[in-house]
């Protein structure tokens, strides 16, 4: 029954600097765990510069999803400067962890992904953690791992999952 309150409830849409308090509580949400996860380095809390490098990237997307009037995840989807090839990140509140929010999050990107002709998503996880790999799983989106520099490199076909509307339309690429 939560599963089908999330869905009527979550709300994805294009991050702006106007979201910078809400990132910066977000973030002040997650355990030192998942923010080490994310950005593999040891901090209690991000710096405020980060902030607006995470809302406005300058070769890519952000997308947010929020509960109510509070962001609950974000995710990021930065041109790698190959062709055909974005990096892709999310970060989740704790509290809402294995409940679909990462899976719509990935799914939405996936979708941009398509949109502005990406054919391979990569993120960088953790040895440890297979976090990703179950979210892309989850959203329908063949994925494949292997070891590089210490790090687990994922890479994702954005072509595979399901179909909805780019959230990136909104606003366009940058």
């Amino acid at each position: 029954m939560m599963r089908g309150v999330l869905e009527d409830e979550l709300v994805l849409r294009p991050g702006t600097v106007a979201d910078s308090e809400a990132v910066a509580a977000l973030h002040g949400r997650c355990s030192m765990g998942t923010l080490f996860n994310r950005y593999h380095s040891g901090m209690s809390t991000i710096p405020r510069r980060w902030v607006h490098r995470l809302l406005s990237p300058p070769r890519g997307t952000t997308i947010v999803a929020g509960r109510g009037d509070r962001l609950i995840a974000i995710g990021q989807l930065i041109h790698t400067g190959l062709p055909g090839c974005a990096e892709v990140s999310l970060l989740v509140e704790d509290a809402w962890q294995r409940r679909g929010v990462g899976s719509r999050l990935l799914s939405a990107l996936a979708s941009d992904a398509r949109l502005f002709g990406y054919r391979e998503l990569v993120a960088w996880c953790l040895p440890s953690s297979a976090a990703l790999v179950r979210t892309a799983v989850s959203a329908g989106l063949p994925a494949t791992t292997r070891r590089e520099d210490g790090l687990l490199r994922v890479s994702i076909d954005p072509r595979g999952g399901i179909v909805t509307t780019p959230i990136a339309v909104a606003v366009g690429e940058k």
